[in-house]
């Protein structure tokens, strides 16, 4: 319900920045949207069905099914379906918003503000979707997927994938104010969303524990399923032999690997630990 609830609310602000703040002044700021807003205004008047150009909403669906398979086959199938939800519900929001506007900005005369406003919001929106477990589709799959395999910074990602779809503005529009003024959406959204979203993230995890078999089984049970390493010690006081778990843990695990733990053994030392870049590119590969 958590994630879900996420994904809505941060839909439904993604749309209101494309339609309310971003589509009306010709800004293209990346991905699918971007091109389905350049398509919107270069067919004003070309179809009798859309005599307002192609609805933004619609032709980004349309463009975003080939990248929901990406989503589904490569970030998970749990994550499939959040990016189903997502990406239908920003369709259905942004030609919402823009029937709601009639197609107007909502700030007037001031593509600044707008821009600001809109890649901030841009930001929140997405950044919500993500820590819900789901993408938008489109180029954020692509900018995920690179992040992941590269270890790179999502939102560095973002501003490099989307950065190419500004050129097609560029060449469509043949105003170089656009390019100048998406990038600088571009910049705020993938800056925004930096700050809010840290990925999935690991803790490593020191069990000093007399029962280490124990604790062993807990890790590689059915239900947590993580690895780790033994470490040799020896204890200061008494010079006995001991053993160490070390293990590098989902963040959302630390609470009932703690919990089961201490069931076993209620004299166990439990050390939580941030973990650098370096650790998590190991950790994501087991042991």
């Amino acid at each position: 319900m958590k994630n879900y609830s996420l994904i809505i609310i941060g839909s439904a602000i993604l749309a209101c920045a494309y339609a309310c703040f971003i589509a009306p002044y010709k800004i293209v700021p990346g991905g699918v949207y971007g091109i389905s807003i350049v398509l919107h205004h270069v067919t004003k008047g070309t179809f009798d069905i859309f005599p307002d150009g192609l609805p933004i909403g619609t032709t980004s669906l349309l463009f975003n099914i080939p990248f929901v398979v990406l989503a589904t086959k490569y970030l998970g199938l749990d994550s499939g379906g959040k990016t189903v939800t997502a990406f239908v519900l920003i369709s259905l929001f942004t030609d919402l918003f823009t029937y709601l506007c009639g197609g107007e900005a909502l700030v007037k005369d001031d593509i600044l503000l707008s821009c600001f406003y809109g890649g901030a919001m841009m930001g929140v929106g997405v950044a919500m979707i993500f820590n819900g477990n789901g993408t938008c589709a489109g180029t954020d799959v692509v900018a995920r997927l690179i992040a992941r395999y590269t270890h790179s910074k999502v939102n560095a990602m973002i501003m490099i994938v989307d950065s190419t779809i500004v050129i097609f503005g560029l060449l469509a529009f043949r105003d170089l104010t656009i390019p100048l003024y998406s990038w600088l959406v571009i910049f705020i959204f993938s800056y925004t969303v930096g700050i809010l979203y840290k990925g999935e993230q690991f803790k490593s995890v020191f069990i000093v524990t007399n029962k280490p078999e124990e604790v062993r089984q807990i890790l590689i049970s059915e239900e947590l399923k993580i690895g780790g390493n033994y470490l040799n010690a020896q204890g200061l006081t008494k010079l006995d032999d001991k053993k160490i778990v070390f293990a590098m843990v989902r963040r959302k695990k630390i609470t009932k690997l703690r919990k089961q733990v201490e069931a076993v053994d209620e004299n166990v030392f439990f050390i939580v630990m941030d973990l650098t870049q370096e650790s998590y590119y190991y950790s994501t590969r087991g042991w």
